[in-house]
């Protein structure tokens, strides 16, 4: 949960932040109609930086879960962190890091260009107390649908006993030749109903609520500005 926090903290961020830099303004939606590639782009440039901060915890995540099935060594996430760290050092907690580097790019390209064009679509048939949560929840099924093959290559890797990982892990293009081979395509998403459903309803409620953060967080901006204009017409007073 903490590093779903941060990870969505700095998704959102991060996205503004390019945005902002490759000049798209807030209302360009509204004012033209087609596809506008500064928006996948911005969601993107995002990922390379996110996955120093997931990989570690997907590797922990992983890790965990094959551990309650099997040996069941962990008393919890700070102690799985601890015994990893100290048996096989910190070079592990970055396996798969290139594979889920590409699918954290993979995922938030389509994620936010989705959204955009989406709720600029819906937006003109739909008031927006209805076209965001909708665009938002389409946006992660479809992110989540691209991806998916990428992160059950990234399942794989990081699913692997650490012993053998630190003698030689595998390439991605391996895993992806093996699961084909052994489970045809549909190897790359099984699993993959669940996961859809849920990414609708959690992105479709994240969607919603941000607008209302972003809301917040300028008014609170207004009001600091405001008391510091009154303060420095009493100071010069």
């Amino acid at each position: 949960m903490t590093a779903l926090t941060i990870l969505n903290t700095m998704n959102f961020a991060s996205y503004s932040y390019f945005r902002r830099i490759m000049d798209v303004p807030d209302e360009a939606f509204q004012q033209q109609i087609g596809f506008d590639v500064r928006i996948p782009i911005a969601g993107a440039l995002g990922g390379p930086l996110l996955s120093i901060i997931s990989t570690p915890f997907e590797l922990l995540k992983t890790q965990m879960q094959l551990d309650n099935v099997s040996a069941k060594r962990y008393r919890g996430s700070l102690h799985a962190a601890q015994s990893i760290l100290k048996e096989h050092g910190v070079r592990s907690f970055y396996t798969g890091h290139l594979v889920n580097s590409t699918r954290e790019m993979t995922f938030l390209a389509c994620y936010f260009g989705v959204y955009e064009h989406s709720k600029a679509s819906f937006a003109r048939t739909l008031p927006s107390s209805l076209a965001i949560p909708v665009a938002g929840g389409i946006s992660g099924a479809c992110a989540w649908f691209l991806s998916y093959p990428l992160d059950c290559i990234k399942a794989n890797i990081q699913g692997q006993r650490l012993e053998i990982l630190r003698l030689k892990a595998p390439q991605a293009s391996q895993v992806a030749a093996n699961i084909l081979n052994t489970k045809g395509l549909g190897g790359l998403y099984a699993g993959i109903a669940p996961s859809i459903m849920r990414a609708f309803i959690v992105s479709s409620s994240r969607w919603r609520c941000w607008p209302l953060f972003v809301l917040e967080e300028k008014a609170k901006a207004f009001l600091v500005l405001g008391h510091l204009k009154a303060w420095m017409k009493i100071d010069s007073s």
